[in-house]
């Protein structure tokens, strides 16, 4: 009973997690965004900072530190978080043209798959309605990285 419990509760932290930041990026889209990549920035450094003093407090028998590459993902992982704590404004760029090329790679994929698929049936011209639309959306996207982010 203790469980199931606490699997509801659980599902209502994450509801209402997901509603306040849903609420956030409507009402302050610009700056809720810009503050999500630090928050996730943040994600990123404390991993990275418990990984590199879990390293320097763990000492082999001989009493040196044996090198492992646990320390080096940490310390990417802390300059990664600081970097998008410190230019969150470039990786949203960076993120837009991302999803810019996705959309656009996405889109042409479909309807690709959709020629490719009236060699064994009729497709209706409307099926291609969500894949162009998808398409356009990601070269808009691609031309017009910080306005579409707004």
């Amino acid at each position: 009973m203790e469980k199931k419990s606490s699997v509801i509760a659980f599902a209502l932290m994450r509801g209402i997690t997901a509603l306040l930041i849903g609420t956030l990026l409507v009402f302050w889209s610009q700056s809720a965004v810009l503050y999500l990549i630090m928050v996730i920035g943040c994600l990123f450094l404390i991993p990275g900072l418990f990984s590199l003093l879990t390293y320097y407090r763990k000492v082999s028998p001989e009493g040196t530190h044996r090198f492992g590459w646990a320390q080096v993902l940490g310390v990417g992982s802390i300059l990664f978080g600081l970097c998008l704590i410190v230019s969150p404004a470039f990786f949203e760029r960076s993120l837009m043209y991302a999803l810019g090329i996705i959309l656009s790679y996405a889109g042409l994929s479909e309807i690709i798959q959709l020629v490719t698929a009236r060699q064994w049936m009729r497709v209706p011209g409307a099926f291609y309605l969500t894949p162009i639309l998808v398409m356009l959306t990601g070269i808009f996207i691609l031309i017009n990285p910080i306005e579409s982010a707004n």
